[in-house]
């Protein structure tokens, strides 16, 4: 599991990286042409987020950005603590001063883009629409509106963006975009203030743990070797049994016996990670294999190899709820919440989750 404020983190990273994914000089807009040069130029930019809707507070958190990828934010919570993005070393280091512990991501890998230099450098032509020009805070601003690319079905990010640059500097200093409510409850408000340049000390970067840290670590810096058999990276899954030659109740020897060393064990030996072949066992020293998980990228902030197996009636990865129903009949269970589907079916110890109708993981747990 990882902490709430990494994900958290990654979220508004990946949110602001994208709104930068839209700037593009075309239909004539050669005035931005010029803002993608200056922003090329620049070595590092600091963010003021926030975000709110008309009956909560707006919630504030600063990140910083320098142009070789790495990023740093910082918990909104004011109690200090702090995420640092180092993606050349595929590291992520959340550090909570409050509790004096550390949480190490090796391997590291979020789905949204989080360098918002490397975005700038990547830019798809498309449309950007001009506004006239604003007076904003005292600074005359060139006013454009460019349009979400890319997807949101796990992030909870605008469809376009209001983009202010200063005429003057020719950099972007504002972004805002906001989301339409739900069932009669006012619309999410998300606002970017951006400096860009100002002296960021490397130390705030690091993702070496502070002394005196009690650390806990998830994923690995290498995988295990690689496999082969067709047998161990795609196997069939089958309810209430197992998976491919594992089955309910086998003990961690067994399990490892049958599918070789897993990439990780976690600290307490109960956890059996196959993260690079896209699923993990939970073994119970009394009652051995007792759950199994099958997963995706999609899922995960560490490097995962997408599950290429399929369960027994034919459902893969990257199914609609209409293909899980079709095979299993109605659910007992189905919860929604924004473009996150979950389908339990409880006599089966099956659980489905769908980012936009599309199957990212799902877990079989021993039912009797």
């Amino acid at each position: 599991m990882i902490t709430r404020f990494t994900a958290i983190a990654a979220a508004v990273a990946a949110t602001l990286a994208l709104g930068f994914w839209l700037f593009s000089p075309s239909a004539g807009n050669l005035a931005f042409a010029d803002v993608q040069e200056k922003v090329k130029q620049t070595k590092t930019v600091t963010v003021r987020c926030s975000w709110g809707s008309g009956k909560e507070p707006a919630t504030i958190i600063k990140a910083y950005f320098l142009a070789d990828g790495r990023a740093r934010l910082e918990d909104p919570s004011g109690g200090g603590g702090y995420t640092a993005i180092d993606p050349k070393r595929e590291r992520s280091l959340t550090v909570d001063p409050t509790t004096k512990q550390a949480t190490l991501i090796r391997g590291y890998h979020y789905p949204g883009p989080t360098d918002i230099y490397r975005t700038m450098r990547e830019i798809r032509n498309d449309e950007v629409q001009r506004f006239p020009p604003e007076n904003v805070d005292g600074r005359t601003a060139e006013v454009f509106l460019a349009r979400l690319k890319g997807t949101r079905d796990y992030t909870p990010v605008p469809d376009e963006y209001k983009v202010y640059v200063d005429a003057k500097t020719k950099l972007p200093f504002r972004l805002e975009g906001s989301l339409p409510g739900e069932n009669g409850e006012p619309g999410l408000r998300v606002r970017f203030d951006l400096e860009f340049d100002k002296p960021l000390d490397e130390k705030l970067f690091s993702t070496e743990p502070p002394a005196g840290y009690k650390l806990r670590t998830e994923g690995v810096d290498k995988p295990a070797a690689p496999t082969a058999d067709p047998a161990k990276l795609s196997p069939t899954v089958i309810p209430k049994e197992g998976i491919g030659a594992v089955k309910f109740g086998m003990t961690k020897k067994e399990v490892i016996e049958k599918l070789g060393e897993p990439d990780k064990i976690d600290q307490r030996g109960m956890a059996l990670d196959y993260l690079s072949r896209g699923y993990s066992f939970l073994v119970s020293p009394q009652r051995g294999v007792a759950m199994i998980n099958c997963y995706t990228q999609a899922t995960f902030v560490v490097k995962v190899k997408d599950f290429a197996g399929q369960t027994r009636e034919g459902v893969r990865m990257g199914a609609s709820a209409a293909d899980i129903i079709k095979a299993y009949g109605e659910p007992d269970a189905n919860e929604k919440d924004g473009a996150t589907t979950r389908l339990r079916y409880r006599k089966l110890g099956l659980e489905f989750t769908l980012f936009s109708d599309k199957l990212v993981q799902f877990s079989l747990s021993a039912v009797k």
